[in-house]
C-alpha cells in the first residue's frame, strides 16, 4: 500500500507534502504518534530538497509489511535531481536551520541516501502503529502544535 506526489522546487510545496502525508496516513489508520513523526520528517526532507537540491522532487510514502523479519513500517522516499548527498552541518544554537538531518536520524528507525542516475533518494522508515479502535476522529485526538497556552497559572 502506498502513494506518491510530485512537488515543485518551491517552499509552498512543503505544506502540500505535509497535508498529503497526514491525509494518507490517517486514511490507513495510523496512530497519532506515527502521523506526527512522519509528518515532521516529511517536512524536513522536502524542505531539504527545496532549499538544497533546488529541483522538483517526488515524494513516496509506502506501508511496508515487516513479515517474519519484524514490525510493519512506513517508508518515505524523497527523490530529487541533485546527486550530492545531504551533509549534516553544525549550526549554532540560535540558527534557524540545520536540524533536519539530525531529526531524521533521531526520530526514524532507519534512514539513508541512495545516489541514483537522476539525482538522489533520501529515505527513512518509522515503525507502524495502528490508531486505537476507540479513537474517534484522529483530528480531534491530536492537539494543534501551533496553539499555545498563554495562561499557565492554575
Amino acid at each position: 500500500m502506498g502513494d506518491s506526489i510530485d512537488l515543485q522546487a518551491d517552499a509552498s510545496e512543503v505544506g502540500r507534502s505535509r497535508r498529503f502525508c497526514v491525509d494518507l496516513l490517517r486514511g490507513w489508520g495510523a496512530a497519532g504518534i506515527v502521523v506526527d513523526t512522519v509528518e515532521l520528517l516529511v517536512s524536513e526532507s522536502v524542505t531539504n530538497a527545496v532549499l538544497h537540491a533546488r529541483t522538483a522532487c517526488h515524494l513516496t510514502i509506502v506501508r511496508v509489511d515487516g513479515g517474519s523479519d519484524g514490525p510493519d513500517r512506513v517508508r518515505v522516499e524523497v527523490n530529487d535531481g541533485d546527486p550530492a548527498p545531504p551533509v549534516t552541518k553544525h549550526y549554532g544554537l540560535e540558527a534557524g536551520s540545520g536540524r533536519g538531518l539530525h531529526l531524521i536520524g533521531v526520530l526514524s528507525d532507519a534512514n539513508g541516501c541512495i545516489v541514483t542516475p537522476e539525482g538522489k533518494q533520501v529515505w527513512f522508515e518509522v515503525r507502524w502503529e495502528s490508531a486505537p479502535t476507540s479513537e474517534a476522529d484522529p483530528a480531534d485526538a491530536r492537539p494543534d502544535p501551533r496553539a499555545r497556552d498563554h495562561d499557565r497559572s492554575s
